[in-house]
């Protein structure tokens, strides 16, 4: 098994050095990396280690104008404090958005695991008007960089950067072209946990906006929402919000955010979220806290304000920093970032999150954490 997880990294090497008329119609990329991560919590006698080797092949196979298919393959090996300190370790690497368990676990001990999971595997249909897929995808309804309340189908987590993919999930979708500006989407979609959704999109331009509308059921609630994105003025506005409702109970979600580029070359957003199930008053204890989320609780706190800027300082150096802080809570989060191109093809990156909240000891660090990766994309 564990020769097997070694033939996802080369296998890439093997595609390439094919010289066939079969090659064109197969696309294969990915990525190589190396994460260290340092976490430092309050304490200092509870600092962490731990080391990530991850893997990326994706393949996209496109037999003529209708037909095409995709397979893509994540692989992660772990090792450090991070495993030692959870012995449920790899059940917590499941995507439970999921249905059917394509992922295996190579190896697990006290200090190490790997694992390998298909993230996409869909086959693809397109004729005149008309577009299906079935299989595991990724159904991306939001239309906001930072919170996307419309993502029913598959949440992420913001702070999850070294998953720039996100999750995918076992969904059918179909999609039908009304006229050169609105198209019409419906899909079907259901989880490990038994969470179905069921849900259609509508898409148009108005106003020189784009708007959509969506309606269905996530998890036996009745859900509805709606989008925009635009301009104010040479700064882009978009928006969107999303309701659930199930006896009685109506929980809201609605994030809004606005981007500017200066003549200078800095980007600057600016970003809210109202997220109804999020916490909203002093928390005693933080040992808890999670931001493992769900489409109708994107975040642990329910009132949330970002800011962030970044820039290409030269060709090669580029930077960015994000400022999150839930005022109900009284939680802020640091996020900056330095990224420098070593060669073609291979990255630096150098990223920090640190976590400060108000605690019975007044307002403290809870956790900071460094990450060192390198990427190498081919």
């Amino acid at each position: 098994m564990r020769q097997a997880f070694m033939i996802c990294l080369i296998w890439p090497v093997m595609v390439f050095s094919q010289d066939s008329a079969e090659q064109k119609k197969l696309t294969v990329n990915g990525y190589l990396k190396e994460l260290a991560t340092y976490t430092l919590p309050n304490e200092l006698a509870g600092a962490q280690f731990t080391n990530l080797v991850h893997n990326r092949l994706n393949l996209r196979y496109r037999a003529n104008e209708r037909f095409s298919a995709a397979l893509e393959l994540r692989n992660l090996f772990f090792w450090g404090d991070a495993v030692k300190a959870d012995p449920a370790f790899t059940r917590h690497l499941r995507n439970l958005q999921e249905l059917t368990n394509l992922s295996a676990v190579w190896h697990e001990d006290r200090s190490a695991a790997v694992q390998s999971n298909v993230e996409r595997l869909w086959v693809n249909w397109q004729q005149g008007k008309w577009t299906a897929r079935l299989g595991r995808q990724r159904i991306n309804w939001g239309v906001n960089n930072v919170w996307n309340p419309n993502d029913i189908f598959n949440a992420y987590n913001l702070l999850d950067f070294d998953y720039e993919e996100r999750a995918g999930t076992d969904a059918v979708k179909l999609q039908y072209h009304v006229g050169e500006l609105s198209t019409l989407e419906a899909a079907v979609a259901r989880g490990l946990n038994g969470t179905t959704t069921v849900a259609a999109k509508y898409s148009l331009n108005r106003d020189r906006y784009d708007w959509q509308i969506i309606t269905g059921t996530y998890n036996r609630k009745l859900t509805a929402g709606l989008a925009w994105s635009g301009h104010l003025g040479k700064a882009g506005f978009k928006g969107e919000g999303q309701a659930f409702y199930r006896k009685d109970s109506l929980v809201l979600n609605f994030s809004t955010e606005v981007d500017y580029i200066t003549p200078k070359g800095w980007y600057l957003n600016a970003a809210f979220l109202y997220n109804q199930l999020g916490m909203d008053g002093p928390i005693d204890d933080w040992s808890g806290f999670s931001f493992r989320n769900r489409p109708d609780n994107l975040m642990p706190t329910r009132w949330n304000f970002l800011v962030g800027s970044s820039k290409a300082f030269t060709p090669l150096f580029s930077g960015s920093l994000s400022v999150i802080y839930a005022p109900g809570t009284n939680m802020l989060v640091l996020f900056p970032t330095f990224t420098y191109n070593l060669a073609t093809d291979l990255d630096l990156d150098l990223v920090w999150q640190s976590f400060f909240a108000e605690s019975p000891r007044g307002f403290e660090s809870l956790v900071n954490q460094g990450f060192l990766r390198f990427k190498w994309s081919f």
